[in-house]
């Protein structure tokens, strides 16, 4: 049987004002009349995220996404009032934000779903309490299905306390094995409205601060530009000195930098990374394979040293031994001696007579390095690894909580 329940969350941070003239055409689809921008006031606010919040629940990315798609077009009230008298606002878009640069309690990249919302200037007490910040925190309305145990997986249902129960025991917000027992909030089955509140349950979510608008100074390109630049590598070698002359005739542009600029940079940035990591898959493989070639030159002396019968003794007592599983240190493979001992065991009378009591593993060690990087040289492959620094400049998104 599915559990049900109706739950209600938020928080608070700060983000960007929305382009009234671009997006008064969105919010026209949802009106009965045409507005124009000096009709509404618009703001974004983070509707919910993938924190574990104050009753130890947590979202799931595929809870986002779903609630993100269901909420487009969401009623905006106070203090999750259901009274027709109380919607003053509306989401016209809704979007998912990942922050890179900050990861929830549980170690996974930050998430959240941030709303447009517009209302009208006319409701002056309302707009003049959201930008003097009074009117802040949000909380969201929904229901839910088959929340579970994160330790076991178990379907809980919800106590007087609104926290969580599983009936396993385990108890939301102890640890276990050094994972935090919560409740998991993956299906969405339907939406309500989203609230501000005073309380919320989600730390971070609510109205997202505007940018400041007269007196605020703005990032210039050259300045943006010349900052990359001085961080980079670009004066260093004469390689990437057509990279640095470049980024200073792009520095003499007085726009200002633009989120086009910031994604190319984005984008540019992973690419190296992407880059760098295959040339250290490259570099990883080359090394293995050096070493490789080394042991089988010492354990190919080692049995020449042993003085093999016949051609084809040799070739089976090499088909014995598993190379890749034996150590190598300071281009030495410790105590050969004993990993050779049951195979010469088993190849007894195959061997000529020792004129010597010198251990095999002495004479194999006082091989001419020359011998053993005659072999390595063979496979060794040179390359040089040329990069251009990229300074990632990634939208700082505040955080977005809930409230019961």
């Amino acid at each position: 049987m599915d559990v049900k329940k109706i739950k209600k969350k938020s928080l608070v941070n700060e983000v960007e004002t929305s382009d009234t003239v671009k997006d008064i055409d969105i919010i026209n689809k949802y009106t009965l009349e045409k507005l124009n921008e000096n009709d509404v006031f618009t703001y974004k606010v983070k509707l919910c995220d993938n924190e574990v919040d104050r009753v130890f629940d947590k979202m799931s990315d595929k809870f986002l996404e779903a609630f993100k798609e269901k909420a487009s077009n969401l009623t905006g009230i106070t203090d999750h009032d259901w009274s027709s008298n109380n919607q003053v606002s509306r989401l016209y878009d809704t979007e998912i934000i990942v922050d890179d640069t900050k990861k929830n309690s549980i170690g996974e990249p930050y998430k959240y779903v941030v709303g447009k919302a517009y209302t009208l200037k006319k409701f002056e007490d309302y707009v003049n309490k959201i930008s003097a910040g009074l009117l802040k925190e949000c909380s969201v309305s929904f229901e839910s299905v088959e929340d579970h145990c994160s330790i076991c997986g178990a379907l809980t249902t919800k106590g007087d306390d609104n926290v969580a129960v599983c009936p396993n025991g385990h108890v939301m917000g102890q640890i276990y094995d050094d994972k935090l027992a919560y409740n998991s909030i993956d299906s969405l089955n339907d939406v309500f409205e989203w609230s501000l509140v005073a309380v919320p349950c989600q730390r971070d979510s609510g109205i997202i601060k505007k940018n400041l608008s007269k007196g605020a100074s703005k990032m210039k390109k050259r300045t943006f530009l010349f900052k990359k630049l001085f961080k980079s590598k670009a004066f260093e070698t004469d390689e990437n000195k057509e990279l640095a002359d470049e980024i200073i005739k792009e520095s003499e542009s007085d726009d200002e930098i633009t989120e086009e600029d910031i994604n190319k940079l984005i984008d540019e940035n992973h690419r190296l990374i992407s880059e760098n990591d295959d040339l250290k898959a490259k570099v990883k493989s080359l090394e293995e394979a050096k070493e490789c070639d080394a042991k089988t030159a010492i354990v190919e002396k080692y049995v020449d040293n042993m003085e093999p019968l016949t051609p084809t003794v040799k070739e089976n007592i090499m088909k014995e031994l598993d190379i890749d599983s034996l150590s190598y240190v300071d281009g030495q493979i410790p105590n050969i001696d004993e990993v050779f001992k049951p195979i010469a065991d088993k190849y007894k009378g195959l061997f000529k007579e020792k004129s010597t009591d010198k251990s095999i593993e002495a004479k194999t060690k006082e091989v001419k390095t020359d011998d053993v990087k005659a072999k390595i040289n063979k496979s060794a492959i040179s390359f040089s690894i040329s990069n251009k620094d990229a300074n990632v400049v990634k939208k700082k998104a505040s955080g977005i909580s809930f409230s019961h």
